[in-house]
């Protein structure tokens, strides 16, 4: 269990570590500016724009940026967004640590209420279809419907049905009511309650025709 946890421990920090650095040579090696683009459609002066070059060290060979991006990504300092006006200050963006706690807790509720749907609709799903033949298919269909189903796809479908014809949950999902977690949860949960119900409607299946339980049926 502990080599177990700990190759998962692993993979999971390897994956994050992919991910910031494919990232970083996104950024720093497609085309364009990102200094430049700090001051939207006014161009700066060149002493301000060396100064900001420098303070974000774009002035260093680049396995130096690279280190010093790791160290800050590490250390939880992520920098500031771009502004939201154009025409902003080169400072007058979002610190991003603030942008992402504030974003926590409503993620945290979709996240939890999407793994409690995918679970219990999944898992009784997957147990009914496995019972009846005609239930089976039905919910065969369903779920393979739920698996090529994009998140996004679903998203945009719950909240033009519920939202914009039927009238009956808002437009805008997460941070108000209760109700307002009701379509991105399902829509998050979609697709994977239908890997789930098709997981334990294959398990299922293969358990009902294994012959211990032919054996107990034979005894009654």
């Amino acid at each position: 269990m502990t080599a177990y946890v700990a190759r998962r421990v692993l993979q999971m920090v390897l994956s994050v570590w992919a991910a910031i650095t494919l990232v970083f040579v996104a950024v720093t090696q497609l085309p364009g500016d990102p200094v430049r683009a700090l001051f939207g459609f006014r161009p700066p002066p060149p002493a301000v724009y060396n100064a900001i070059r420098a303070q974000f060290h774009l002035d260093e060979p680049l396995p130096v940026q690279y280190g010093l991006y790791l160290g800050d990504f590490v250390t939880g300092d992520w920098g500031r967004g771009y502004p939201v006006s154009p025409f902003g200050r080169p400072d007058s963006g979002p610190v991003v640590t603030e942008v992402v706690a504030a974003a926590v807790p409503v993620s945290a509720v979709i996240l939890v209420g999407a793994l409690l749907v995918q679970t219990l609709v999944g898992v009784v799903a997957g147990a009914l279809a496995a019972t009846g033949r005609r239930l089976g298919l039905g919910v065969y269909a369903a779920a393979m419907l739920l698996v090529g189903t994009p998140v996004v796809v679903a998203a945009y479908g719950l909240r033009a049905l519920f939202g914009h014809h039927l009238r009956v949950l808002p437009l805008s999902g997460g941070g108000g009511g209760p109700e307002t977690y009701v379509p991105p949860v399902i829509a998050l949960a979609a697709l994977s309650t239908g890997y789930v119900a098709l997981l334990t409607r294959a398990e299922l299946r293969e358990t009902l025709q294994s012959p211990f339980v032919k054996a107990a049926r034979g005894r009654g």
